[in-house]
């Protein structure tokens, strides 16, 4: 098989200054109220163009560091899980309220973070295609193969506050039968590869036992494209950092979590490798699937060098086959300087390429 081994992004890319100013603290929190911000002070117009420059920023740096798989940065998006939910009926924005992730740390289920949280008030239902522009849009601006991210339902029943259905199964499901309609649209459209970014089953695996990968499973449902999960263990967080938080999920629920997804449809398992130095062993719980490999730190500006990535991916290869293994970022990129993440997307394109040359 020639150059098995691809290169990805996970999904976001940093937003430019002339989007977000200045910004410090965490991105992840502060960028909607940016964001919003934004375009009431330049008007929708105006703002769609910056939008517009941003998403071409990013897909152009992609395109020149040298990765396999591309996205748009998701420069549209405020967060990775409201972007969609707006879009959909059922959620109610203007009145949030605050809600308590929770999540397994140190084998304590306990809350992780508090997050301002839309409202179920109706069944969730599809409003039209709406990821399928930011898709189109992509397209035209690289000859690379393009990812679109949704969040996964687990996530989505952690980011809301259900006030409509039953409970949280029966919620997750009916975000799942709403969102693969957009899947399907998505693959009419021409998009291969759809990525779920579904970190909340690795915060509760009970949950993810009885309902989350079930719910995940019918988001894509007889739909025959390439589907990823991502499972990150958590964004970074230097203020939890600087006070010895734990605030991430534990390492040692990848291998329950890795045995659960082979009773999934998924193609791809997306996981946060290099903080924490996961143990590379854990790959023998992966069965047939693919694995994107995080290689990159994404709370640190320290770029890797090419012989670390490779480094590690040839840890990875003692328990994986060559074509099942994909290198890619620990979760987004959103928090790092634009410099450090081309840099590091450039090393992580070279490793790839030097390990196919290697093996071929």
């Amino acid at each position: 098989m020639a150059n098995p081994i691809k290169s990805t992004i996970i999904g976001s890319y940093p937003k430019p200054e002339y989007i977000v100013g200045d910004i410090t603290g965490h991105k992840t929190v502060l960028i909607g109220k940016i964001l919003s911000d934004l375009e009431k002070k330049v008007g929708p117009e105006k703002y769609q163009t910056l939008i517009n420059c941003a998403v071409n920023q990013a897909i152009d740096d992609q395109n020149d560091s040298g990765i396999n798989i591309v996205t748009d940065g998701e420069q549209r998006r405020e967060h990775y899980v409201t972007y969609v939910l707006r879009k959909l009926k059922g959620f109610d924005f203007e009145d949030m309220c605050k809600k308590e992730v929770k999540k397994f740390i140190s084998g304590k289920f306990q809350t992780a973070y508090t997050v301002l949280a839309p409202i179920v008030v109706s069944r969730v239902e599809h409003n039209g295609p709406f990821l399928v522009s930011d898709f189109e849009y992509a397209s035209k601006r690289t000859n690379r193969e393009v990812k679109v991210t949704i969040p996964g339902p687990s996530t989505v029943v952690d980011h809301v506050k259900n006030m409509f259905y039953k409970s949280d199964k029966e919620l997750a499901f009916g975000y799942s039968k709403a969102i693969r309609k957009e899947v399907s649209a998505l693959k009419r459209a021409g998009c291969k590869i759809i990525q779920f970014d579904d970190p909340g089953l690795l915060r509760n695996l009970t949950r993810s036992e009885e309902w989350g990968i079930s719910a995940l499973d019918t988001c894509f449902a007889g739909i025959d494209v390439t589907i990823v999960v991502h499972v990150c263990r958590s964004y970074p967080n230097k203020k939890y950092e600087k006070k010895n938080v734990a605030y991430k999920s534990d390492l040692g629920y990848y291998p329950h979590l890795l045995n659960l997804l082979q009773k999934s449809s998924i193609d791809q398992i997306s996981i946060e490798a290099k903080q924490g130095n996961l143990d590379p062993s854990i790959l023998k719980n992966l069965g047939s699937k693919t694995v994107i490999l995080g290689c990159i730190d994404v709370g640190n500006e320290r770029v890797e060098t090419v012989n670390e990535i490779i480094d590690q991916a040839k840890a990875a290869l003692r328990y994986i086959k060559p074509e099942q293994l994909v290198l890619g970022p620990d979760c987004g990129l959103l928090e790092l300087s634009r410099e450090s993440s081309k840099t590091k997307l450039t090393n992580l394109a070279r490793a790839s390429e030097i390990l196919n040359s290697q093996i071929s």
